[in-house]
């Protein structure tokens, strides 16, 4: 049983018996396997899932950025810990079990205090230059389980940038942290774990998918250099067709707060004249609903606010966007109902749709969500009662 850390509480997700023939969801999913399209060198994975069904996170998309960290410090496959080498009240080893990428991880166990491995980088830092490095972290026992937790950058000049502390849980759970390096900046020190408070003797949390970029904003994990990377669905195998019925439903834990200011994608599909269907997180803090009707140059636009209290970083969220066979589109953030914005005088049903859907990014691999998403589709509208019910099933608050 893999779980999600709802405050301090373990949530367990359910198991593969449970799939949507036995949910208040009665329809099953049209489930696929997608497309990758883009250039990485190594081996990124791109999956739909039955909602219901766990399972590892999806690595969805990644935009146009190399991960400037060498192999061995991003996902320890030769079993050497790369730049993990400056170690403070911790031990390290190379295991091959538990990963979040590949087959290998990096284990920290701690001796007792503030613990961290401690990476050196020297030949990248440009003063002005923002960069983001990103990890994925998980208790490997009992005992850390809801100790803090936090990565960091430090600039020899410009000192410490934290992100958010999370809470370790049985679960892989991502961070973050985006600092913008001083005039004077010659060192980088990049912490992987950097306990929030003092670890016990004896707690073991695990490191994997390791990623540097020069970018203020963090990209899926990469093993290596390439293009953007989309994560796409033929549109003929979902099914969805030109003005007919379908629900989208995404469970997320996103990476930054609903008010972080950054254009986040959920789903696209666009064609002739521009965007079709969008489910978007904008810069100005709303989740919006799109539908375009670009013959008659108009759109339904449903949305709804968020902030860091109804959306919060690493926290579990559920939306889901719905259109009947007549139209009529509906849409929640967890069990908050999206306001119509802009009803526009077109039938807001789009006349075709394009060749590709793509989850978690444009088509162009830009504006990409961060954060695991499971993610579904039916091919017709689902209820509010059905909805809610999901939201019971899934300890949505």
């Amino acid at each position: 049983m893999a779980y999600l850390l709802k405050g301090r509480r373990r949530v367990p997700i359910p198991n593969s018996k449970l799939s949507l023939l036995t949910s208040p969801v009665k329809d099953r999913n049209s489930l696929v396997i997608p497309t990758v399209t883009g250039g990485c060198v190594a081996d990124p994975t791109c999956d739909v899932y039955n909602i219901f069904e766990g399972g590892p996170a999806a690595n969805v998309v990644r935009g146009a950025a190399s991960n400037l960290l060498d192999e061995d410090s991003r996902s320890f496959e030769n079993d050497d810990p790369g730049i993990w080498t400056g170690l403070v009240n911790c031990t390290t080893d190379v295991i091959p079990t538990d990963a979040w990428h590949g087959s290998k991880c990096l284990e920290v166990t701690s001796t007792g205090g503030v613990t961290y491995p401690r990476g050196t980088i020297t030949s990248l830092v440009v003063a002005g230059d923002a960069y983001t490095f990103s990890a994925w972290v998980k208790a490997k026992n009992a005992d850390a389980v809801g100790e803090l937790m936090r990565i960091s950058l430090y600039g020899n000049v410009s000192s410490f940038t934290h992100s958010a502390n999370i809470s370790l849980s049985a679960l892989w759970l991502p961070l973050s942290v985006t600092k913008t390096f001083d005039a004077g900046d010659t060192t980088m020190y990049a912490y992987l774990g950097h306990s929030g408070t003092a670890l016990d003797a004896e707690d073991i949390y695990l490191a994997d998918g390791c990623q540097l970029t020069n970018t203020a904003y963090p990209l899926w994990f990469c093993n290596g250099d390439g293009t953007a990377m989309t994560c796409s669905v033929p549109t003929a195998n979902l099914p969805l067709y030109a003005g007919g019925p379908f629900t989208l439903i995404f469970y997320v834990i996103p990476a930054a707060n609903g008010d972080d200011g950054v254009a986040r994608y959920l789903f696209h599909n666009d064609g002739t004249g521009g965007s079709l269907i969008r489910v978007s997180k904008s810069t100005t803090s709303r989740v919006y609903f799109d539908v375009y009707d670009n013959a008659a140059g108009a759109k339904q636009s449903y949305s709804a606010l968020l902030s860091a209290a109804n959306w919060a970083a690493g926290t579990p969220h559920a939306v889901m966007c719905s259109r009947s066979a007549t139209g009529v589109q509906n849409g929640y953030v967890d069990r908050t109902m999206f306001a119509a914005l802009n009803v526009g005088a077109g039938t807001g049903l789009e006349t075709a749709l394009g060749a590709n859907c793509y989850w978690g990014s444009t088509s162009a691999g830009i504006s990409q969500f961060s954060g695991p998403m499971h993610k579904s589709f039916l091919n017709r509208a689902i209820t509010e009662a059905e909805w809610l019910a999901y939201c019971d099933l899934m300890e949505v608050a």
